[in-house]
């Protein structure tokens, strides 16, 4: 993550010199970042790499959040005894996956458009051998840490929810209950749970939010049923079950299945 802010100011920096690799594909993400179309179809190579920069920069994460990541990372690791526990702010899976979501973003834009190479390809992100291994090594660095383990997505007051995280704790399996009223899953998550369960699971059909729909509701594809996840997490089923960043499971009826998709 530190290298990239220097990869952009490179954009900035050579942004005569530098040519666009499929411009076409660029311009299509830019109008998604609310860029128009017309506009872009008079830009020189230059003037677009400019607002590639400026567009990637508003992507970068603050730096109280890498701050915060930084802490853990030391306190865990580096130089424990130098940093309070009690000033460490707390740091769940979903800060890192949105974290590391926006780097694919701008690691896809530059590799593809300006290095001609491939790490996106029609939306999905494509690790090299490399980055592979160092996916491996990062989800090994994160359960050492404590950071990453099983997430349960779902409301205090839920009956369901709350016999999840009994037998969770009965059965000595750490996990971290997310309660999606205070913390809203972000979109990108949810695109990526959807992706693994389909949206049909995941509808909370018994609710309140789900009556309301209507029946246009019965015709929804994925991206409207997306959008409606992250418009109110109260359509969610729940409890959502995350495993190593991958949703495995929605609900929580049958304990023999919970166990295979938790790999017990």
């Amino acid at each position: 993550m530190r290298s990239i802010p220097a990869a952009i100011k490179i954009l900035k920096d050579n942004f005569n010199e530098l040519k666009i690799r499929n411009r076409e594909q660029l311009e299509e993400k830019l109008i998604n970042w609310v860029v128009d179309r017309k506009c872009l179809i008079s830009l020189s190579d230059a003037e677009i790499t400019n607002i590639v920069a400026e567009a990637l920069s508003a992507k970068l994460p603050s730096e109280d959040e890498i701050k915060n990541i930084k802490d853990v990372r030391d306190k865990r690791f580096a130089h424990h005894e130098l940093i309070d526990e009690t000033k460490i702010s707390s740091i769940m899976w979903p800060h890192l996956e949105d974290l590391l979501a926006r780097a694919k973003k701008i690691v896809g834009v530059i590799g593809n458009h300006y290095l001609g190479d491939f790490y996106e390809i029609n939306g999905e992100y494509v690790l090299s051998y490399n980055a592979s291994e160092t996916s491996r090594s990062l989800v090994r660095l994160l359960k050492k840490a404590g950071i990453m383990s099983i997430q349960v997505y779902g409301i205090p007051n839920c009956s369901t929810c709350k016999k999840a995280l009994t037998w969770l704790q009965h059965n000595n399996i750490d996990h971290e209950f997310i309660n999606t009223k205070d913390t809203p899953p972000t979109r990108e998550m949810i695109q990526n749970w959807v992706k693994s369960l389909g949206f049909a699971p995941m509808r909370n059909t018994s609710g309140q939010s789900y009556r309301a729909l209507g029946e246009q509701k019965k015709i929804w594809n994925d991206e409207q049923w997306i959008d409606a996840f992250t418009h109110d997490a109260m359509l969610l089923k729940r409890p959502l079950i995350v495993k190593d960043g991958t949703a495995v499971l929605v609900g929580f009826k049958n304990e023999a299945v919970v166990q295979e998709k938790l790999g017990l």
